[in-house]
């Protein structure tokens, strides 16, 4: 009686782990309606990016990309950088999207889904700051 107790035990916690789970796998690429953010994206970007002073010094350009789930309730979610030249600049994206307001979230048969957004962000010196 214990173990069939025990198994039970076990199989509830890990059908409980499994729900939890395949909640945070429900993710889509495309959705009919996808995510938006409310305003321009760009100049908020613009307005609230800093160039890394370490990558700034170095003389380092490039392109971050960063990849988010906008949720069903417009907040972002799982942020992860899929490529970066500099770690730095990596880490100022990171920033730069946990602070960003809700967006509008995206929807399917007109339902809020979770939906995987790629955002890519440009590094680019000034010709006078690049290191000579």
């Amino acid at each position: 009686m214990k173990r069939i107790s025990m198994l039970l035990l076990l199989f509830i916690g890990s059908y409980s782990q499994i729900l939890a789970q395949s909640e945070q796998l429900n993710v889509v690429t495309f959705a009919e309606q996808m995510p938006e953010f409310d305003g321009d994206l760009n100049t908020y970007i613009a307005k609230n990016l800093q160039y890394p002073a370490s990558s700034r010094d170095k003389g380092i350009e490039g392109r971050v990309i960063a990849q988010f789930i906008v949720r069903k309730d417009g907040s972002i979610d799982s942020i992860n950088i899929l490529s970066s030249p500099d770690q730095a600049m990596s880490d100022e994206v990171v920033r730069v999207i946990s602070n960003m307001p809700k967006w509008k979230p995206g929807s399917q048969n007109r339902k809020p889904v979770n939906v995987r957004f790629t955002l890519p962000v440009t590094f680019k010196l000034d010709d006078r700051k690049k290191k000579k």
